[in-house]
């Protein structure tokens, strides 16, 4: 899945964050992940680590976003914030998951969340009352799919049924 959506997400070259929310165990780090992504803020040791603001909160969020989409040239296209390992969020403040699925309409931008999960849509279930997504399903690999796919990486040096 992961593979997947980083590779249309590249390929098709559209404004885009990428979060392992295994790496963002707060919504300040997850908040500023994105925000540093999205208007291509590497903190580094040339700019003191300092990324493209400090976010503590939801509603600073949203307005540094829609700040940051006047400054950025995304035209009309559409910006995507893409959250893997999306069951995270459940541990985090329980109004941080419907405020990420109405993100597009509370910040008024062209914008798409995309959750990137191992668990069913159901086990999400709050009492805050989200909106129900978009629920695309990847079935598992079956076994020869697997060695299949291993088989394509292969080194020439090795035969395929190594």
């Amino acid at each position: 899945k992961t593979l997947v959506i980083k590779n249309i997400m590249i390929k098709s070259q559209v404004p885009h964050a990428y979060v392992d929310m295994i790496e963002c165990y707060s919504p300040l780090i997850l908040f500023e992940t994105i925000l540093n992504q999205l208007s291509g803020t590497l903190p580094s040791s040339s700019n003191s680590y300092i990324g493209y603001v400090r976010c503590d909160n939801l509603p600073q969020f949203i307005r540094e976003l829609c700040q940051l989409s006047t400054t950025q040239e995304w035209n009309e296209s559409s910006v995507y914030i893409v959250l893997d390992h999306a069951e995270r969020l459940r541990k985090m403040e329980p109004t941080l998951l419907p405020a990420l699925l109405r993100l597009a309409e509370l910040s008024n931008l062209n914008l798409c969340t995309i959750f990137i999960s191992q668990l069913v849509w159901e086990k999400y279930a709050t009492s805050t009352g989200c909106y129900q997504p978009l629920v695309l399903y990847f079935p598992e690999y079956k076994k020869d799919q697997v060695l299949e796919i291993l088989s394509l990486d292969c080194s020439s040096e090795y035969s395929k049924d190594f």
